[in-house]
């Protein structure tokens, strides 16, 4: 951290300290006292001397890349305050920009803390922007964490942020799709540390391009091989198929249709697909795929939203197909 607080309740910069002090300085979130410390490769800056008191604030430990990923983004966000305790959240976004609550996320975080900081923050009027550092920096397939990091608007599809701090740069990665073969595609658009404000940055919404090279036969063909390895996420779902008399690789055509929305299902959407063709209703078809759908594993994403606008894309493609 880069803020404590001395014996009088006053806040206090690292930077501004130069002898370590015993027992002066205490964390502004759990009170714990707390060190000074300073060398050649990190930024001054106060640590916990213990963390018995389970400080919530700064679980996750400060690294170099993390100190100076948060250094980064106060700079860029002009008035901003660094770590910000909102002491009616107990919580302390690394940056807070207005209602902003900035997180630049450098190591792994356990999705009920995450969630639970998540809707905390939405709870009280803030806005969460969950950044992501080199560790998370996507590649042929998104880990569960960086799938709860990501954004939704319909412009650009799906979008994660990243921070290179080495770089001084923000990434977006937007119009994030699942192939069947390739894993986890996206579009990227850089944006470089005091060329763009970080104001601009945030009402980007780049537009997304045409669908990723999508073969509906070829796609038939990777579930036939699938079945054949005796995947198990793949027979699982074949069993679900096979109590409705129906079967993975016999479906009507449309349903092997190319769409944004694999994203949050992968082969899964199959079978929401499937049922749309034997419901009458998006409540009865709700009612059909609620009992399966146990985990929602987006909580900045909308699921009631992602569901509507998939039961609208099937009777719109079982239409068009007729």
């Amino acid at each position: 951290m880069f803020v404590a607080e001395d014996i009088q309740g006053q806040k206090i910069w690292a930077q501004d300290c130069f002898t370590q002090q015993k027992g002066s300085w205490h964390c502004p979130s759990c009170k714990g006292q707390v060190r000074l410390k300073r060398g050649p490769l990190l930024a001054a800056h106060f640590a916990h001397v213990s963390l018995v008191d389970d400080c919530q604030s700064f679980s996750e430990g400060e690294t170099a890349e993390h100190l100076s990923g948060k250094m980064l983004l106060g700079r860029w966000a002009k008035g901003s305050e660094l770590e910000a305790y909102l002491p009616e959240l107990k919580q302390r976004p690394d940056v807070l920009w207005g209602n902003l609550a900035m997180e630049f996320q450098c190591s792994s975080l356990a999705f009920e803390r995450f969630v639970e900081r998540t809707e905390k923050y939405i709870k009280q009027g803030y806005a969460p922007w969950w950044i992501l550092g080199e560790k998370f920096h996507p590649k042929q397939r998104l880990s569960d964490f960086q799938k709860a990091c990501c954004y939704y608007e319909p412009l650009s599809g799906i979008k994660l942020w990243l921070l290179s701090e080495r770089t001084q740069t923000i990434q977006l990665c937007y119009n994030l799709q699942w192939h069947y073969q390739k894993g986890h595609l996206y579009e990227r658009k850089n944006f470089q540390y005091e060329r763009q404000s970080l104001r601009r940055i945030l009402l980007e919404k780049p537009l997304a391009s045409t669908d990723s090279i999508w073969g509906n036969l070829e796609f038939k063909k990777a579930l036939a091989q699938k079945l054949l390895r005796c995947a198990e996420k793949i027979l699982l779902l074949q069993e679900r198929f096979y109590v409705q008399a129906a079967h993975i690789l016999y479906l009507p055509d449309w349903c092997y249709e190319p769409s944004r929305y694999f994203f949050f299902f992968e082969e899964e959407l199959l079978y929401l697909r499937w049922c749309v063709l034997h419901s009458h209703s998006y409540n009865q078809w709700f009612e059909q795929i609620d009992k399966i759908l146990l985990k929602w594993p987006f909580p900045l994403i909308s699921r009631t939203s992602i569901l509507q606008k998939i039961y609208e894309e099937s009777c719109l493609l079982a239409e068009i197909k007729k």
